[in-house]
């Protein structure tokens, strides 16, 4: 089986046959698809890379020795960012 590079490899190699009227065909054809495919993946910000960043896009204060164990991500935080962000807490309450 061959990889996707490989086929694509194949695909410009086939191109350079192709007459330009064939080449503007494909152009369109890659435009299409391109504007199908942006169109249905959603944008996606880019998320702080700073606390400051994090503070100025949402107004909200995070304590910094969070931010320095799980910063802006994840959304969706698996349990071990779970566990440490549990942890932490503890340490807190109980100091």
């Amino acid at each position: 089986m061959t990889s996707q590079a490989q086929q694509l490899e194949m695909v410009l190699e086939l191109l350079h046959q192709v007459d330009i009227d064939g080449l503007h065909t494909v152009e369109r054809t890659v435009q299409r698809l391109l504007q199908q495919r942006t169109a249905v993946q959603p944008v996606r910000e880019e998320e702080p890379s700073t606390l400051e960043d994090f503070h100025q896009r949402y107004r909200m204060t995070i304590d910094a020795a969070l931010w320095a164990l799980v910063g802006s991500q994840p959304a969706t935080p698996v349990e071990e960012d779970k566990t440490l962000i549990r942890v932490q807490i503890t340490q807190r309450l109980s100091a």
